[in-house]
């Protein structure tokens, strides 16, 4: 497969799982219950990105996830949640399981 395949399959795949986080982060807004569950869910959601594309089109993809709440008509303080610890949680255990120093990964 051309390099210009695997790129455009990495997008779309994001784009794919973006448009599911939107969902969940939209269902989290607007329910009263199972907020965490929610944001769970749209963590795990990273790091199926993560895992299926590499660290370049994670980042990306946390970054438009924030500029695309932060368009949409939700409640901004309500996601704080999110772009505070579980929208970057994947990338930040990407980054800690890179050291190979067992003590600092249990910290």
């Amino acid at each position: 497969m051309p390099a210009a395949d695997k790129s455009t399959k990495k997008l779309a795949l994001s784009g794919i799982f973006l448009a599911v986080l939107m969902l969940l982060l939209y269902l989290y807004t607007i329910m009263p219950t199972n907020k965490l569950t929610l944001l769970m869910f749209s963590s795990f959601i990273i790091g199926f990105v993560l895992i299926e594309t590499d660290i370049r089109y994670a980042l990306i993809f946390y970054f438009s996830s924030v500029i695309l709440t932060l368009i949409l008509p939700v409640d901004k303080l309500s996601l704080m949640l999110y772009y505070s610890f579980f929208g970057i949680y994947g990338l930040v255990k990407y980054y800690i399981e890179k050291v190979k120093k067992r003590v600092i990964e249990i910290v």
